[in-house]
């Protein structure tokens, strides 16, 4: 109403029909509001979105120095062990839903996998996965039952997690071997990470750069067209597995 006075329309009478107009043409709805953020939020998204744009013509100004096959990103992602759907069909006015599992554990414990890829857009052997264990070791048992598919390499640790020293095995049993001339590594900047030594080898010079924190949604290679189709699709093949069994 103020805009329509502003504008010289002093007539205007925004009804009940106009504003059911307007809604559906923008598609507005009343939503429940499920985040609260603060004045400066604005500034902060934008001030994000001017570093990853910052930190891309940065990158794209070094790519000119490097075969592709040799620039790589590398990021981590949690699986839980039991994948089970947020919705089921149930009764009326019940005030709990409930779903039987193997195991309640198994749906809050995840393991991790490490992905490498290039900037050629291959997907690099081996993959990590790194499986929950106590102790951080595997049982004789254990291991001689594991299975081992021929491009994927299997560790552990208590949580399930990657650490600092892992991901120091892991450069060197695993990214070292791709890396046949000068590198680029892009890494996000998760702690157990940052030490660039653990990706320094006597023999083999890898460039490392660090994404800047809060821009990997939008900039990082494997979060933005890799993980987020790989789990949709692991979930659908689990939906269709449960179906089947």
């Amino acid at each position: 109403m103020d805009k329509s006075r502003d504008s010289g329309f002093q007539n205007f009478d925004a009804s009940r029909s106009w504003l059911t107009k307007i809604k559906q043409d923008f598609n507005i709805v009343s939503r429940k509001i499920t985040n609260i953020v603060s004045l400066h939020h604005e500034s902060e998204n934008n001030a994000t979105i001017a570093q990853a744009a910052e930190f891309t013509n940065s990158i794209n100004e070094l790519l000119s120095s490097y075969d592709h096959d040799f620039v790589f990103n590398t990021d981590q992602s949690g699986f839980n062990y039991i994948m089970h759907s947020s919705r089921t069909l149930s009764n009326v006015g019940e005030s709990d839903t409930t779903v039987v599992v193997e195991s309640t554990n198994a749906t809050t414990h995840s393991y991790t996998i490490q992905v490498l890829v290039s900037a050629n857009g291959k997907l690099l052997d081996p993959l990590l996965l790194c499986l929950k264990e106590q102790g951080g070791t595997f049982g004789p048992r254990v291991f001689e039952n594991l299975f081992k598919p021929y491009n994927c390499r299997t560790i552990c640790s208590p949580s399930g997690k990657m650490t600092k020293n892992l991901v120091r095995y892991w450069a060197e049993n695993f990214l070292k071997p791709n890396c046949q001339m000068n590198s680029l590594l892009l890494l996000d900047s998760w702690t157990g990470q940052s030490d660039e030594r653990l990706f320094q080898f006597s023999d083999t010079t890898i460039e490392v750069k660090h994404i800047p924190p809060r821009t990997t949604p939008i900039i990082q290679p494997l979060d933005v067209y890799f993980f987020d189709n790989g789990i949709y699709l692991l979930e659908k093949y689990m939906i269709v597995w449960l179906l089947i069994n």
